[in-house]
Parts: C-alpha cells; structure tokens; sequence
C-alpha cells in the first residue's frame, strides 16, 4: 500500500475493504514529534496489520454493530421509518450485505489510536456514519455516532 502526502505529517491512501467501497485511510502523525523515516515506516506496517485485521475479521465488526444498543437504536429507528413510508422491514442478513467501511483513522503520537467509520448502502443509519475505535488488542469500542 503507497502512502501519499503533502506536508509529511499526514499521509493518505486507499483500499477496498470487503470487496466493497474504496475506503481512504489516514495516518496523521503528531506535528509536535519528530518521526523518522524508519519510525514512519514502522507505523505504517502497524496499520497495514490493523488493516488486514480489519479485512480477515468483518464478521466481528458486523457482530459488534448487531450487539452495539446505540447502533441497534439506529437501525431500528431507520427501521420504523422505512415501514412508516411502506417499505419492507430490513433482516439482519440484509443490513449485514449493506455495510462497508467508510475509511480508517490514525493519529500517531507516543501511540497509535485507530477509529474507523462504517456506513450502508442503502442507507440505515439515517445519515449517520458509525465511528468505532479499534485498540491495539483488536476490541472495538463505539467511538460515536456522526452526522
């Protein structure tokens, strides 16, 4: 994966996750540290391995997302808003086949914090795209809900 920048402190790219949508993966270093090329180069195996982490794992993603109550809030408020305009309700399996990852962040400091947001097409989080932290031991947390 080539990583492009600009102004040597964020760094860009892109990947298609789940044979789905190009995701654009950011790496921004803290400005206030100096980083070398070696130490640069460094980060950037440790999120390709989050990467592929992310790529071999979507079923843990999409478990997290079915189990999460603020985002099964969300779907379920779509839910309601589909059937309110005739529309079929959305299976689980449906919702599942509609998720991909909309792009993955990460700000490099004394570490390296990873978040990534998830959207779905159709749209069923009403706009919204779900932001979840992915730590160093791979558990994800919900980050926010934006939008």
């Amino acid at each position: 994966m080539n990583f492009i920048t600009e102004n040597q402190i964020e760094y860009q790219a892109f990947f298609t996750f789940w044979h789905k949508e190009e995701a654009e993966i950011v790496v921004r270093f803290d400005a206030e540290h100096h980083f070398t090329e070696e130490e640069k180069q460094e980060v950037f195996q440790q999120v390709a391995t989050k990467i592929e982490w992310l790529e071999q794992h979507k079923e843990a993603v999409l478990e997290f997302l079915l189990k999460n109550e603020e985002v099964r809030e969300l779907f379920e408020e779509a839910q309601e808003e589909r059937e309110e305009e005739g529309e079929q309700a959305v299976s689980d399996e449906q919702f599942c086949e509609a998720v991909y990852l909309h792009n993955l962040y990460c700000e490099v400091g004394k570490e390296i914090a990873c978040t990534f947001d998830i959207d779905t097409a159709p749209d069923y989080f009403l706009g919204h795209l779900v932001n979840i932290k992915l730590d160093d031991s791979y558990h994800l947390s919900l980050e926010t809900i934006s939008g």
